[in-house]
């Protein structure tokens, strides 16, 4: 089973979250391995490998650090292959009121902003966890043109490196040999129980994982090390230094939305916020679309 732990370490070398209970063979004993989140964490596995579990668990010890945690295509599991405790504590991170953005490949613009904002480094000192990443990249091609989700995934790298934004991606095994990973130099597999899974996530012969749900092995150039990834019960605290729902949250668009929704003088809800937006004075506007995007209810509004 997940291992239950819960715990926040800071030590010279930076903040550091829990995230695994380690396999000492050589020593005959058993560890506990932090995950420096100074540090891109890449990790790699099969579906129902406890991927999404990590996630959570990084996210929870980073709120308890006071750190804003935005979640990118994390969905609401299902008990079902992984386990009860897992995914109530999934669900119960997507509702917590101290994360700040959660989107998926559902909502390309919004996916796109917070993207652009993290390659810029606007979400300095904050965790950025981008869950199946490879099903992410197509939403941002969608909105900026072929190629741009992998550019920008770049950047994102490149930022999280050299700036205080922790990042975390998850993808599946065959993930490792894309351009964008090799500049991730910390991973952790899982659910690579056979040699051929194994040597498609860039283990070294003769390393596995087991099959077990969590069950992986940390690679940090060419140390390996086995480990149980940690599952985090109880309740969410959030960090002292964080108040509850400070952090930055792109809110998604209403689909639907009426005169009784919003103030008089409103045409349009936008924003990073969603907010009303004024319908403008003075000045002329040209609304474009193709038929049946809306264009006759913008000039009625």
């Amino acid at each position: 089973t997940l291992f239950p732990y819960t715990t926040l370490f800071r030590s010279e070398a930076g903040e550091q979250v829990l995230l695994a209970l380690t396999d000492l063979p050589h020593q005959q004993s058993l560890g506990l391995w932090h995950w420096p989140i100074a540090r891109p964490l890449l990790a790699l596995g099969t579906p129902g490998s406890g991927r999404s579990t990590l996630v959570a668990s990084a996210s929870m010890g980073a709120l308890r650090s006071g750190r804003g945690v935005h979640l990118c295509g994390l969905t609401s599991p299902t008990a079902e292959g992984s386990g009860a405790g897992s995914a109530s504590g999934v669900q119960r991170l997507l509702t917590h009121p101290a994360v700040g953005t959660v989107v998926g490949a559902e909502d390309p613009r919004r996916l796109v902003r917070l993207w652009g904002l993290a390659a810029s480094g606007r979400l300095s000192g904050d965790l950025l966890c981008l869950d199946n990443v490879d099903a992410l990249i197509p939403a941002v091609d969608e909105v900026l043109g072929p190629g741009q989700g992998n550019a920008m995934l770049e950047a994102i790298i490149r930022t999280a490196s050299a700036t205080s934004m922790s990042l975390l991606l998850t993808a599946p095994l065959a993930a490792s040999t894309s351009r964008w990973a090799g500049s991730v130099g910390l991973r952790l597999v899982l659910g690579a129980a056979t040699s051929t899974q194994a040597a498609l996530a860039g283990l070294p012969r003769g390393v596995v994982t087991g099959s077990v749900p969590g069950r992986g092995v940390i690679l940090d150039g060419t140390i390996t090390t086995g480990c149980q990834i940690v599952l985090r019960e109880g309740p969410m605290a959030i960090g002292p230094d964080r108040d509850r729902g400070s952090a930055l949250r792109l809110e998604p668009l209403p689909t639907r939305i009426t005169w009784e929704d919003v103030p008089d003088g409103t045409w349009a809800v936008g924003g990073d916020a969603a907010a009303p937006v004024a319908l403008p004075s003075g000045t002329s506007v040209l609304v474009t679309g193709p038929p049946g995007s809306g264009r006759s209810t913008a000039l009625r509004a």
